[in-house]
C-alpha cells in the first residue's frame, strides 16, 4: 500500500518530505516529489508491479501530466492494449491510467476497474483532478 502526500498552492518540498516520512510505513521501497509553482506531489512506494521502473510521481511522454497513485487496477493490460499510440517505458498500471487521463480526461476514470486513490496533474493548465474509488481502503483525506 503506498502512500500519497501533497500541497496545492505555493510548492513546498520539504513539507511534503515531512509529511512522506510520517507515512513511510505506507510505501517503504521508494520515495519521489514532484513540485512547481502550484503544486507538490509526493509519492512513497511499494513496490508491486514493475519492481525497477515504478517510481512516482511519474509523468507523460512530453511531462505535462504528472500522476500520483495508489491502488490496483484490474484491467490495466487490456487498457494498455487500447492505447496503442502511446510509448510506455514502464509495465505499470500507473503508466496505464496517466495515458488514459491524455486521451479521455477525467472520465478516464469510468474505464478503470479497480480500487485506487489518485491525483493527476496538468502542468500547462495548471489544474489537478482527485479520484478515489473503494474510499474504505482508498481514501484521499484533505485539511
Amino acid at each position: 500500500m503506498c502512500g500519497l502526500a501533497g500541497i496545492i498552492g505555493t510548492g513546498d518540498k520539504s513539507k511534503v518530505q515531512r509529511m512522506l516520512d510520517k507515512i513511510r510505513h505506507r510505501g517503504p521501497d521508494e520515495s519521489g516529489i514532484f513540485a512547481d509553482e502550484n503544486i507538490t506531489l509526493g509519492h512513497n512506494r511499494l513496490t508491486i508491479i514493475d519492481l525497477y521502473h515504478g517510481r512516482q510521481p511519474i509523468k507523460n511522454e512530453d511531462g505535462r501530466y504528472w500522476l500520483i497513485y495508489n491502488g490496483e487496477i484490474y484491467n490495466y493490460q487490456l487498457l494498455r492494449k487500447e492505447l496503442k499510440n502511446h510509448i510506455f517505458s514502464t509495465d505499470t498500471d500507473s503508466e496505464v491510467i496517466i495515458h488514459l487521463y491524455e486521451e479521455l480526461g477525467k472520465n478516464c476514470v469510468n474505464y478503470i476497474d479497480g480500487m485506487f486513490a489518485l491525483v493527476i496533474y496538468d502542468s500547462k493548465k495548471k489544474d489537478h483532478i482527485y479520484c478515489s474509488r473503494s474510499v474504505r481502503n482508498k481514501a484521499i483525506v484533505l485539511w
